[in-house]
Parts: structure tokens; C-alpha cells; sequence
């Protein structure tokens, strides 16, 4: 039987929206990620949430000094989503890891300082892999199409090894956003070519990002 929404739920998930991640709110009302997320909608939330949206405000040495971390132990992506083997969508990622803290930290607060980057998108967790050594290794990871782009876009002038990621990275969210509720809609080939190209600029060696590269690489090839 169908479970029926609340006033007092409605008025809770109102509540966490802006300031927690939605897995996080689906466990802790009792729902499911996807009933979340489809109130959210039905609410107004999203748009709420976006107009609410202020610019990243970083002074010029702030911005070079994230572009330099960035460029140095970053990572400037466009995931490929897939579902049942088939790809649906792509998901625009800056990523940084480090092994000292206060490096993520100082990065984080600043991020803040836009007001919805403190929410779902953004999270600071141990990387799993460095547990082996010696000492702790920490990682950031910024998501959100118009957070991401916000960030690219204070960065950009002071990038230099993964400038033309970012330069990719802001055309296909300039694109998904150009659309009537572009983050619902079918992605374009043009779109999926931009993804294909920011994986080809990074260039992994790892077996599986090869493999999961030709495997994109042969999806575009089709379109």
C-alpha cells in the first residue's frame, strides 16, 4: 500500500532540503532515495533551492591558490552514469585529495562561502584505499551543475594543466542548462561527445578507467 505524505513530513523534508545530502534525509524520514527526491520536485524545492543559489566569492590569490591544488592533486571530471548498461546521463565532479586536513578543510570553507556548497553536494570523507598507510588521506568532492561551474569559473584563469577539462566541463553544463529543465531531458550527442573528451584529456592508465573509456568511447561512436 501506498504510503501517503504527511503535512508535518512535507514541512521536515522542507526543512533538511537545502542543508542535508538526500540519502542522508531518505534514511532518516523512512524513505525511499527516489520518493525523496519526487516530493522535493512536486514541492518546489529544486527551484527554491536554485534561485537561493549566490556565486562563489573567492579573492584572486584564493582562487589561484585552489586552482594550483587543483591542478596538482585535482581531478576535474564529467562521470558517465550508466543503468542496466545503458547510459543515461553524465554528472560534472571536482575532486581533490590530499593527505593533510587542513588543505581540505581551508578548501571546503570556501566553498561554503556560496551557501548551497555546504549541503549534498559537497562532503569530506577518508579515502579507503590510503587506510594501508602510514598516514590519513582525505578527499573532497564538489558536485551540482551550477556549483561546479561556479567554481571552474573562478578557477579557470589560473588552471594550466587541466584548463581544457574545465573549458569542457563548463560547455556541457552551459548546455545542460540552456534547456528548459535541462537536467531532466535526454542527453545530446554534442553533449556525450563533451564527456568523451574530458575522460580522453584525463588520460587514466588504470584498467578500469581504460576499459570504462573505450566502452564510452564506442557509445559516442554510435550516436
Amino acid at each position: 500500500m501506498k504510503r501517503l505524505w504527511t503535512e508535518e513530513e512535507k514541512q521536515e523534508l522542507a526543512e533538511r532540503f537545502p542543508n542535508e545530502r538526500l540519502g542522508l534525509i531518505a534514511r532518516k524520514m523512512g524513505r525511499s532515495f527516489s520518493s525523496i527526491c519526487k516530493k522535493a520536485w512536486e514541492l518546489g524545492l529544486y527551484a527554491k533551492l536554485k534561485r537561493n543559489l549566490q556565486p562563489i566569492s573567492v579573492t584572486t590569490a584564493e582562487a589561484a591558490y585552489m586552482a594550483g591544488f587543483i591542478d596538482a592533486d585535482g581531478c576535474i571530471r564529467l562521470s558517465a552514469v550508466r543503468l542496466y548498461g545503458n547510459y543515461i546521463r553524465a554528472v560534472p565532479i571536482v575532486e581533490i585529495s590530499n593527505s593533510r586536513r587542513g588543505i581540505i578543510d581551508w578548501v571546503a570553507s570556501r566553498v561554503r562561502t556560496s551557501g548551497r556548497w555546504d549541503t549534498r553536494g559537497v562532503y569530506k570523507a577518508e579515502e579507503s584505499r590510503y587506510c594501508k598507510q602510514k598516514w590519513p588521506h582525505y578527499h573532497l568532492s564538489i558536485t551540482g551543475k551550477e556549483r561546479v561551474k561556479g567554481l571552474l569559473t573562478a578557477i579557470l584563469p589560473y588552471l594550466i594543466v587541466k584548463r581544457k577539462q574545465a573549458e569542457r566541463v563548463i560547455a556541457f553544463i552551459d548546455s545542460r542548462l540552456s534547456r528548459p529543465q535541462g537536467r531532466h531531458q535526454k542527453m545530446i550527442p554534442d553533449e556525450w561527445r563533451l564527456v568523451l573528451q574530458v575522460y580522453e584529456l584525463n588520460a587514466s592508465r588504470k584498467k578500469p578507467h581504460i576499459e570504462s573509456r573505450e566502452r564510452l568511447r564506442a557509445f559516442v561512436e554510435s550516436l
